[in-house]
């Protein structure tokens, strides 16, 4: 018998009674497109047997950004229109505590005229942050809606996302409490999946004014995560393992828990051949031009977003290595056999 999601049947009843608005279903139907990317080695469990992955798109092409009134903002991202929350304006799906917000008295409110906000799924990683919501802002092109964007709390403590606001002047209020907005702006998420193409590589480049340059030959760069917490879940990888032959090679070796656009760009002459530990660190291929690239990932917890951004970036080899469990005769055989035969840099 398949298991029933509690939470599910909670938001199809407050559908019901009117106190939820949630996606039609012509709105949320999804499909497969033609744009596809490959990759070398492994199959993750999560890839489902496939070394080709196939780009997803909505089945009605969704407005870039939708006008809505009397819209009541709280810190958690949720939106209302007098007692109904609306999905298509939220930050994510909504809990029991958000939908019984409706039955209580709210919180006093700040009052803005004009205001935007951002719909959302997934908002917890830098991954979400940078592949979902900063994906829909750069391609606004510096032309962005009226009034300021409504930040919830929970984003606004995240520091890489006042980091980006701030380079590209996006004037934002946070929502420490319930904000009413009198004419809201909701930037849509416009894809279901975080599938980027060489649209959005130009789009990040030029908004950013990213201008990658040629890496030196023979170089490495090491992506590594060194056992960090990671935003949503833990996961452990061999990186001071991987650092030791990364080093032994000449490679430079990068920990992305300081991560930052300038610190990504100054790396650009040591990434024609990139190993990465995989997580959000892999979209920094956006600063640079590497010729390959090796991902190292855990069996379930992988997804396609990486490669697409990588081959969007033109990257040539690209390579998926798992490493659950792996051994070290195993791990060091991996990089040899994909890493440069010299590297005198």
């Amino acid at each position: 018998m398949a298991r029933v999601d509690p939470r599910a049947l909670l938001r199809k009843a407050a559908a019901k009674i009117g106190i939820y608005r949630p996606y039609a279903v012509e709105e949320s139907a999804i499909v497969r497109t033609n744009r596809s990317v490959s990759y070398d080695g492994d199959v993750p469990a999560a890839a489902a047997n496939a070394r080709t992955q196939f780009a997803l798109k909505f089945a009605k092409e969704r407005l870039s950004a939708e006008k809505y009134e009397d819209v009541v903002y709280g810190p958690n991202g949720m939106a209302w229109q007098g007692r109904c929350l609306i999905r298509a304006a939220s930050a994510r799906e909504p809990s029991f505590k958000d939908l019984s917000r409706v039955l209580r008295r709210r919180r006093l409110k700040n009052f803005v005229e004009w205001g935007w906000v951002f719909e959302s799924t997934t908002p917890y990683t830098y991954g979400d942050w940078f592949a979902g919501q900063l994906r829909s802002l750069v391609r606004l092109n510096g032309t962005y809606p009226p009034g300021p964007l409504i930040l919830p709390h929970f984003l606004a403590e995240k520091s890489y996302i006042v980091r980006d606001l701030s380079a590209l002047n996006v004037e934002f209020i946070v929502a420490d409490k319930d904000v009413f907005i009198e004419n809201c702006t909701v930037v849509r998420e416009m894809f279901p999946r975080y599938e980027l193409g060489i649209e959005d590589v130009h789009a990040y480049r030029k908004a950013f004014g990213i201008q990658p340059i040629e890496p030196k030959p023979g170089s490495i760069l090491y992506l590594a995560r060194f056992d960090h917490k990671f935003e949503v879940k833990h996961r452990i990888y061999p990186s001071k393992r991987v650092a030791k032959i990364i080093d032994e090679r000449g490679g430079h070796v990068f920990d992305t828990l300081h991560a930052t656009p300038q610190r990504l760009s100054d790396l650009a002459p040591y990434a024609e051949t990139v190993v990465a530990d995989q997580g959000s660190a892999i979209f920094g291929v956006v600063h640079w031009k590497p010729k390959r690239l090796l991902e190292l990932t855990t069996d379930n917890w992988w997804n396609s977003a990486n490669v697409f951004i990588g081959r969007a970036t033109g990257i040539e080899t690209y390579r998926v290595k798992v490493i659950d469990e792996i051994s070290d005769n195993d791990l060091t055989r991996e990089l040899l056999e994909f890493l440069p035969t010299a590297n005198t840099l």
